[in-house]
């Protein structure tokens, strides 16, 4: 947003003068040229902090056709982002069974979204990450830093994303950034748990550094059976 402001003032400096001469049409274009600017200092901030690529997705309703083009946004969670994240985590649930939280329990705190996105949102050791396309959010990764002297070092990590956006760098994307902010914060422990019999995960973290540093036996209940979580952690020196 910076990197407008210089233009901005020699836009408005000029402006006067312009509209003395009798080139009117240049003035009008000037002005508009200048609501523009306007525009996008309000989209930076709206966004604040944001990275855009396009990424390739397979059209999963008609594979034969050629593949799409997405644009991904990533962004901080904002607080009217409310209530379209509490319908993401009930459609995550809904897709996979590797979400700690049920899709009727999603269903049942959706209520409560307003006020936990507020409580994320004013939280300083807290960090949300949304990815979206076209507007509508289709993955995350959360963050949440140790309170307290002995663990303030540490912080646990999430992520979640869309099925239909699985392998598609969706999630290496919001992963990348959200290490980056670890890393900014001097944060030299980063942790997670993963379900021992969700294979890709652990691959995907591992690409990043991530090692397996223990098991918690029958940790989890999971349609009657119990499963092991796989305890990761990545190591910044």
């Amino acid at each position: 947003a910076a990197t407008f402001l210089p233009w901005k003032r020699l836009l408005r400096k000029n402006v006067d003068a312009i509209e003395d001469a009798t080139d009117r049409r240049l003035a009008a274009d000037v002005r508009r040229i200048s609501r523009e600017v306007d525009r996008l200092l309000a989209e930076a901030e709206r966004t604040r902090d944001i990275l855009v690529q396009m990424l390739p997705v397979e059209n999963r309703d008609d594979p034969e056709t050629t593949r799409l083009r997405v644009r991904l946004y990533l962004s901080l969670l904002r607080q009217n982002d409310a209530a379209e994240f509490a319908q993401l985590l009930i459609k995550l649930s809904s897709e996979t069974p590797y979400t700690l939280l049920s899709e009727s329990e999603n269903r049942a705190l959706a209520s409560t979204q307003p006020e936990r996105t507020r409580q994320l949102i004013e939280a300083p050791a807290q960090q949300v990450l949304v990815a979206t396309d076209n507007a509508a959010l289709i993955g995350f990764v959360a963050l949440s830093q140790g309170g307290f002297e002995k663990n303030r070092h540490a912080c646990s990590l999430m992520t979640g994303v869309l099925r239909d956006y699985w392998r598609q760098g969706v999630a290496s994307a919001l992963l990348q950034r959200a290490l980056r902010w670890v890393e900014q914060r001097g944060i030299s422990r980063v942790e997670l748990t993963v379900m021992e019999n969700n294979a890709p995960a652990i691959r995907f973290y591992r690409k990043f550094g991530f090692q397996r540093e223990g098991v918690k036996r029958n940790a989890l209940i999971v349609d009657g059976a119990a499963v092991n979580e796989i305890c990761m952690a990545r190591i910044f020196c």
